[in-house]
């Protein structure tokens, strides 16, 4: 069955986060949770793989998905503009898993584009023959599985990171050396296929939800404000947080909601 991870499948050193990938996509219909937790472990298991095969990456003091991608040699290793894609992927996996009903289709396509975006990266970088794999959104509603009443979650795949670290270390210096060559002749990370106001509301929503938010208890999306200097004499606030008084607590002005790299 085709889906946008296919290109993965043809390089066997792909196969530890592959056929993971193609997974989320494959139950995106069934479940947009269960899609978002598969696109967090496809990224997991990705992360992974890196430090096994690039020299340049030192092992963190801890094996956790952060901080494995929060350390200073993986986020130096990664273009511009591609580190909050993943974060992202991160954030929404941990919302599905302790609460799957907020994640929307939405989320999880951008989820899903997002890990792409990433997996192209490790294929232009590493790859034994790479060709430039757009993103194709029709792919998703493509001969794909039916809504079921009662989804039940996939079986989390496992990864001995231990196994991989060891059999891929022969590798290191090739592949190092690849990815170095690779980079030298330069890397733009694609824009997404998404509306400005799509992807503003699926990042605020997940950042909101990620810090413990939840919608209609402590965070509204569209608030009425009374005696407002307009002919309607009201007006409306977007995302305003509510403190434990059950007073207005802040506002999340736009410039917060654009996609920053962190650096």
């Amino acid at each position: 069955m085709p889906t946008n991870f296919n290109f993965l499948k043809s390089d066997p050193q792909f196969a530890a986060f592959a056929d993971t990938a193609e997974q989320a996509e494959l139950v995106l219909s069934i479940s947009p949770a269960f899609s978002a937790t598969g696109c967090r472990t496809a990224l997991e298991f990705a992360v992974k793989w890196l430090y096994s095969v690039d020299k340049s990456l030192t092992m963190p003091y801890e094996k956790t998905l952060v901080t494995l991608m929060n350390s200073e040699d993986f986020r130096d290793l990664l273009p511009p503009g591609l580190f909050p894609k993943i974060n992202y992927i991160r954030k929404i996996g941990n919302n599905a898993a302790h609460n799957p009903g907020s994640v929307t289709t939405d989320q999880s396509v951008l989820a899903l584009e997002n890990l792409h975006s990433f997996m192209n990266f490790i294929g232009y970088c590493y790859g034994a023959e790479y060709e430039e794999a757009g993103y194709n959104k029709a792919l998703l509603t493509t001969s794909k599985p039916t809504t079921v009443a009662a989804p039940v979650p996939p079986p989390e795949p496992e990864l001995d990171f231990e196994t991989m670290l060891n059999e891929n270390f022969p590798k290191r210096d090739k592949l190092t050396a690849k990815r170095a060559a690779q980079l030298k002749q330069g890397y733009t990370v694609k824009p997404m296929d998404f509306t400005e106001d799509q992807t503003r509301k699926a990042y605020i929503d997940v950042m909101l939800e990620d810090a413990g938010w939840q919608r209609g208890r402590n965070w509204i999306d569209e608030y009425k404000i009374d005696e407002m200097p307009n002919k309607s004499g009201y007006g409306i606030a977007d995302y305003v947080l509510f403190g434990d008084d059950g007073l207005p607590l802040a506002v999340i002005p736009e410039f917060l909601m654009e996609v920053d790299d962190g650096r």
